[in-house]
């Protein structure tokens, strides 16, 4: 929501994002309890889950892909903070991302 109040672009709201972020690169990195994180996204509805490209804990991520398949939700990998907001912006059909217009009340 702070990147939609700055610059004005749409963001889904059908996607979970986890995992820690490197405030100096943008990096992201792996975080624990991923596969109760894809249960969670799974059972709030969300259709996606974005998670680092790395995990510390492979047993997890097997289990985080088993939970995503059942759950017909959407895994997709990150390298970067800049990967997850590519991902996360609503384009346009042509491709191009999509701006919020704020109404004037009168």
């Amino acid at each position: 929501s702070l990147l939609h109040a700055f610059t004005g672009l749409e963001f889904c709201s059908d996607t979970a994002l986890t995992g820690t972020l490197s405030m100096s690169t943008g990096a992201v990195g792996p975080v624990g309890s991923v596969d109760d994180k894809a249960k969670a996204a799974q059972a709030s509805g969300l259709k996606r889950l974005i998670v680092p490209r790395e995990h510390s804990v492979q047993a997890e991520v097997a289990r985080m892909k088993e939970v995503c398949r059942k759950g017909k939700l959407e895994l997709q990998h990150v390298d970067s903070i800049w990967d997850a907001i590519r991902l996360c912006v609503k384009t346009k059909s042509r491709g191009e991302p999509r701006r919020h217009t704020h109404r004037q009340h009168t």
